[in-house]
This record gives C-alpha cells, sequence and structure tokens, in this order.
C-alpha cells in the first residue's frame, strides 16, 4: 500500500525528536465533498488548528488504499497533551460545513519512542 500526502508545516521541519507528542485524527469524507473537504483543510482548518495555542506543526496523508481504513489522516505536533482544551481551539473545533460527512472518525496520541536519522 503507497501513501501519498499533503504537508502543511506550522513552524519548519521535521517530525520531533524522542519524547515528542503527537496528536492524530483519521477520517473518510462522502467523495461528492472531498475536493472541497481537502482545500478547506489544508488552506483553513489546518492552519488555523496549528495557529492555537500548543500546537507546533501538521502533516496531511492520504492512504492510497483499499478502504480497510479510513483514507485521511493528519498528525499534529503538540507541546502537551491539554491542547484539546484551549478557548481557541474550541473556537474552531469540528468539521464546519463537512459534519455530516465525515465518516469513520478516529482520534489517537502518540508520542515518539525511537528516531532514525541516517542523515543526522
Amino acid at each position: 500500500m503507497g501513501c501519498s500526502f499533503a504537508t502543511v508545516t506550522c513552524t519548519g521541519g521535521a517530525m520531533g525528536d524522542e519524547g515528542t507528542l503527537y496528536f492524530m485524527i483519521t477520517v473518510d469524507i462522502d467523495p461528492e465533498v472531498e475536493d472541497a473537504f481537502n482545500h478547506w483543510y489544508d488552506t483553513k482548518h489546518m492552519p488555523e488548528t496549528c495557529a492555537c495555542p500548543g500546537f507546533v506543526r501538521g502533516w496531511r496523508f492520504r492512504a492510497e488504499h483499499d478502504g480497510e481504513h479510513p483514507r485521511y489522516c493528519a498528525i499534529y505536533e503538540v507541546e502537551h497533551d491539554r491542547v484539546l482544551e484551549t478557548p481557541e481551539l474550541n473556537a474552531i473545533r469540528g468539521f464546519a460545513q463537512f459534519t455530516e460527512r465525515v465518516r469513520n472518525l478516529e482520534r489517537h496520541w502518540f508520542r515518539t519512542i525511537f528516531v532514525h536519522d541516517p542523515g543526522a
């Protein structure tokens, strides 16, 4: 299975060192609104989310998949696990006009345990 991706970088750089905390969200979106959803997510939602306190940067990925798992994945590098509680994020939280078209929503927290960087 391959993976294509779009990247929105909030502060630049590669994924963080060991111990870095990430918030991941995966979704499927109805095909009829997929292009509009991607435009909104890339140009509005992710930049606004990354501007909220505690968010460092974000990445988006689209699976080249067989439909077994959600097609879209957003990963945010965060400073702490309370980033979802800020008034700034609560003001923009959700999927706006796409809420009724989102399916298979999953949220996960991850912490880096090992980084292999042959170029370092």
